[in-house]
C-alpha cells in the first residue's frame, strides 16, 4: 500500500516483520476495521525478540509509519503476563498504563490510531479494563529520532506528518472512561 504515491511504512521494520510488508502494509495504512491474521506474532516469533526484557525491562514500540513511540511494555505487570495475554488473544495486547497517550487515540467504534494516522488496531475491553489489541506490523517501527510534527489543527483535517504522508480526517476523538 502507498499513500500519496509513497510507501506508507518505514523501509525496514522490527520483530521480523519487514518481509511481510507487501502482505500487511494495507492494515496500517488503508484500513479501519481489519487486522493482520490472528497469531501473526507467532509467525515472526515476537516473543523471542522480546526475551531481553523478561527480567524486568521494558520495550518501547514505535509507529511503523512515522516512528513515534506508542506503547511501553510491560508496565504494571510482568513480561510473562504481557506475553501470555498477547499470545492468548493473537495480537500484542496492551493495557492503559502501557499506552503513550499523547500519540495513541481511540476513535469511532474502538479503533486505535496513532497521532500520525496509522491504524493500529482496536480496544477490546475485558473485565480488567481496556485491552488494546494492536497489529504487530503497525507498531514495528524504528524511532524517528525526533517528535513528528503534525501539520493539522487539533486532528480536525487532513494534514501531513514530518514524513510528508497524508493522514485521515478524524471526527469524535475520545478518551476511554476510567
Amino acid at each position: 500500500a502507498s499513500v500519496g504515491g509513497r510507501e506508507c511504512l518505514q523501509q525496514q521494520l522490527r520483530y521480523g516483520t519487514t518481509e511481510y510488508k507487501a502482505d500487511y502494509e494495507w492494515v496500517c495504512c488503508d484500513n479501519e476495521r481489519w487486522a493482520e491474521p490472528r497469531g501473526f506474532l507467532k509467525q515472526v516469533d515476537f516473543s523471542e525478540a522480546l526475551h531481553h526484557i523478561a527480567d524486568g525491562g521494558t520495550e518501547i514500540f514505535y509507529d511503523a509509519a512515522c516512528g513515534l513511540p506508542l506503547f511501553v511494555a510491560p508496565n504494571g505487570r510482568s513480561f510473562d503476563d504481557f506475553e501470555e495475554e498477547s499470545l492468548h488473544h493473537g495480537w500484542p495486547s496492551f493495557r492503559d498504563a502501557e499506552v503513550v497517550t499523547e500519540n495513541v487515540f481511540l476513535i469511532d467504534h474502538g479503533e486505535v490510531v496513532s497521532k500520525c494516522g496509522t491504524h493500529l488496531g482496536h480496544n477490546i475491553p475485558d473485565k480488567f479494563g481496556n485491552r488494546y489489541c494492536i497489529n504487530l506490523i503497525c507498531m514495528a517501527g524504528f524511532p524517528n529520532g525526533s517528535e513528528a510534527s503534525v501539520n493539522s489543527t487539533a486532528l480536525g483535517g487532513t494534514g501531513q506528518d514530518e514524513t510528508g504522508l497524508d493522514f485521515p480526517h478524524w471526527t469524535e476523538v475520545y478518551e476511554p472512561s476510567p
